[in-house]
């Protein structure tokens, strides 16, 4: 396995993963939601989860004096939280980072020579409504820090790339938790596979389910399942 492979396949699990726990919590939380009730009941022993506060002054935040973190506070005042969007934008903001160094590493990989260069995704801005036929006059701006074929990339990819750093800005420096964290998470895989097929043009698939394996379609040499159904 080569050191692209690797750190490609270990950047996707890491999506993978990231994807799992964010349907456990939804999972938590939904369930929550409408059990409010006995979720505010349970809270109301032994007040498991405390609030904070701050007491500042011009010398004490030199330490953690300042700082309140174990101060009661009424369940009912605090179970509304439960869901709050701000966990989608915060999975998806993790999942940009997963996408942005994974691209940087394999960027590193395949340069001949170090240089000091910008995140690998600069050259393509961020833009939630990206055509398809400007995103073809862009994909050379995605093959480039690679090295690679600009035949090898798919208009998709931009617009999916594109997408991504506008949700991803837009929570950052807006503040805007309307993040769909789903339709985020399937373009950050896609994105990652892209530059896989882009930097070893020899592949023809990757499979990667990394949890045990109870179904054929995950076994090797199964090639099932690759193209959407007609």
């Amino acid at each position: 396995m080569t050191d692209v492979h690797k750190t490609i396949q270990t950047s996707i699990e890491k999506l993978l993963n990231l994807g799992v726990n964010f349907r456990l919590h939804q999972y938590l939380f939904n369930r929550h939601a409408t059990e409010w009730r006995d979720l505010s009941a349970e809270l109301h022993v032994g007040y498991p989860v405390s609030s904070l506060g701050i007491i500042a002054t011009p010398t004490n935040i030199k330490g953690d004096h300042f700082l309140h973190d174990e101060e009661l506070v009424a369940p009912e005042d605090i179970v509304y939280m439960v869901g709050d969007p701000i966990y989608d934008a915060a999975m998806a903001a993790y999942a940009f980072t997963i996408v942005e160094l994974c691209g940087d590493e394999v960027a590193i990989c395949i340069k001949s020579t170090a240089t000091k260069q910008r995140a690998w995704h600069t050259e393509i801005k961020q833009n939630d409504r990206l055509s398809i036929s400007d995103a073809e006059n862009q994909k050379a701006k995605f093959a480039k820090p690679f090295d690679g074929d600009v035949n090898l990339v798919t208009a998709t990819s931009v617009v999916r790339l594109a997408r991504m750093k506008a949700a991803r800005n837009e929570f950052a420096h807006q503040g805007d938790t309307t993040v769909d964290f789903n339709k985020f998470l399937e373009d950050a895989l896609a994105v990652l596979c892209q530059i896989y097929f882009l930097c070893l043009p020899e592949e023809t698939q990757l499979k990667i389910h990394p949890w045990e394996v109870c179904f054929d379609k995950w076994k090797d040499g199964n090639f099932e399942y690759i193209e959407e159904p007609d």
